[in-house]
């Protein structure tokens, strides 16, 4: 119960580091943009809104993010994210799965908050280089599905194991 309360206190630290590093770094690559705005003859933001959009929908939006930037962003979301629901994970199996001794199983949600992650991320790289369509989304998340299976199917498959080893 203790290390549920750990994890979800530090993934609240995370998203609050997250929020100051939003507020602070910009994931913009100002050289970049300037360049593009005298290039293109932009004036307004609105016309800026439709050159990020455009740029998006045909993968160059690549050219104006500060890569250092988003990264950062990316590593202290995903761990606010990760810690926040191995938090939650660990509390719910504690309190509805496990019996009052046993401790829930740290590795399952921390395993399971990082394929979350994981998704997320890959998700939004799809729609960066314009490639979120349906057919992508499915083998995303289906991969993610056959590798949860994998993990679950063999940490039942050496728990039976290690039983019939105290059996003999």
């Amino acid at each position: 119960m203790r290390q549920s309360v750990i994890a979800i206190v530090a993934g609240i630290l995370f998203f609050l580091l997250f929020s100051y590093a939003f507020n602070y770094l910009s994931p913009w690559n100002f050289s970049e943009v300037d360049l593009a705005i005298s290039r293109y003859g932009m004036e307004s933001g609105s016309e800026f809104i439709e050159f990020v959009e455009n740029s998006i929908q045909l993968g160059t939006i690549w050219k104006l993010l500060d890569i250092r930037n988003v990264i950062i962003m990316l590593l202290i979301f995903g761990g606010g994210q990760v810690l926040t629901f191995a938090g939650i994970h660990m509390l719910i199996d504690k309190i509805f799965f496990k019996k009052f001794y046993e401790q829930p199983n740290h590795f399952a949600a921390l395993r399971r908050g990082a394929l979350i992650f994981i998704i997320i991320c890959t998700l939004v790289f799809l729609k960066s280089i314009g490639g979120l369509i349906w057919y992508n989304i499915f083998a995303v998340v289906l991969l993610a599905v056959l590798i949860e299976y994998a993990f679950s199917a063999r940490s039942v498959s050496d728990l039976k194991d290690s039983k019939q080893t105290q059996d003999a």
